[in-house]
Formats: structure tokens, C-alpha cells, sequence
């Protein structure tokens, strides 16, 4: 694992753990961490993997609900729009990347929430468990973007500091 992964990784774990500290409902860094591993992390098993392997650590210590594995799925489709929009990184690619990936993440999320049962199992269920999540996206929407600024502002600026001087940024760890 090469140092800027490593760097990636302590910040992914941070991301995920800022999750058991009080928040906003849904303001969380699920879409930070999953753009962050698909970019920072070669590997693209392990880009996926990483982030929700964390996110699943970090469910054992909230609790695990019904919809988990669809909150994961939506990670996994956040590692794949990361892989294929921010292979260059800039700001309109980061922006349209985790806008795209706030999107999949609702849309897949909540689509385990209608599994649930809760709004019935019909057309009219399936639209009434959308719009019913749609004031949550809002929050859901501040929470990815602002995750996927700063982890990604926090990754370059460490980055170019570890590589400017790897021995220095070494002795103060």
C-alpha cells in the first residue's frame, strides 16, 4: 500500500467514524469516503471494499438496520462513478461525481427502504417512499458534498505535504 493510500485509508476511517459523533440526520461522509477510496485507492476491489468494510465496523457499533446492505450497494455504486469521472481530478469533476453519487446513494437506499414494506409494494408505494425521502436528500446532499470537499481537500493538501518531504512529514507521525 503506497503512502498516498494509507493516507486515504486513515482519512476514509476518520470520515466513517465522524458517524458515531451527534450530526445532522443524513449529514454523514458516506459519499466522501466512497469517492475518496475509488479515487485515492489503485486497487479497484479494494477501493470499493475499503470504504464499506469500514462503514460495516462502524454499524456494529450504531446497530444494524433492515436497509444496510442496500446503504452499502450505494457505496459500491459511489466507487464506480469515482473510478470512471474522477480518473483527473478537478472541481467540476469532484462536484458532478459526488452530486451523481448522492443520487445513486438515495435512489438506492431508499429503494431498501420500499423493500420494507412500510409504503406498500406497489407503483404507488415505490413513489410514495421517494417523495416521502426527498426533504432527507437535502440534508443527505449538504453532507456529500461538504464530506467529499473537505476529505479531498484534507488528502491533496497532506499529500503534497508527505511527498514535499517524506522524511520531515515521517518524524512528526
Amino acid at each position: 500500500m503506497t503512502n498516498s493510500e494509507r493516507l486515504a485509508l486513515g482519512l476514509i476511517v476518520i470520515g466513517v467514524l465522524s458517524r458515531l459523533i451527534p450530526h445532522p440526520p443524513n449529514v454523514t461522509a458516506v459519499v466522501g469516503v466512497s469517492l475518496l477510496g475509488a479515487y485515492a485507492i489503485r486497487t479497484p476491489w479494494l477501493a470499493a471494499l475499503i470504504p464499506v468494510a469500514v462503514m460495516a465496523l462502524a454499524d456494529l457499533a450504531l446497530g444494524w438496520h433492515g436497509s444496510a446492505l442496500f446503504t452499502y450497494a450505494g457505496m459500491l455504486a459511489g466507487a464506480l462513478i469515482g473510478r470512471g469521472l474522477l480518473r483527473q481530478l478537478s472541481v467540476l469533476r469532484l462536484g458532478s461525481a459526488a452530486f451523481l453519487t448522492s443520487l445513486a446513494f438515495f435512489l438506492i437506499s431508499n429503494f431498501g427502504v420500499y423493500l420494507g414494506g412500510y409504503y406498500g409494494f406497489g407503483l404507488d408505494g415505490l413513489v410514495a417512499c421517494y417523495v416521502a425521502a426527498i426533504p432527507f436528500w437535502g440534508l443527505s446532499l449538504v453532507g456529500d458534498l461538504g464530506s467529499t470537499a473537505i476529505l479531498f481537500a484534507l488528502f491533496v493538501l497532506a499529500r503534497r505535504f508527505v511527498e514535499r518531504d517524506p522524511g520531515a512529514a515521517a518524524a512528526r507521525l
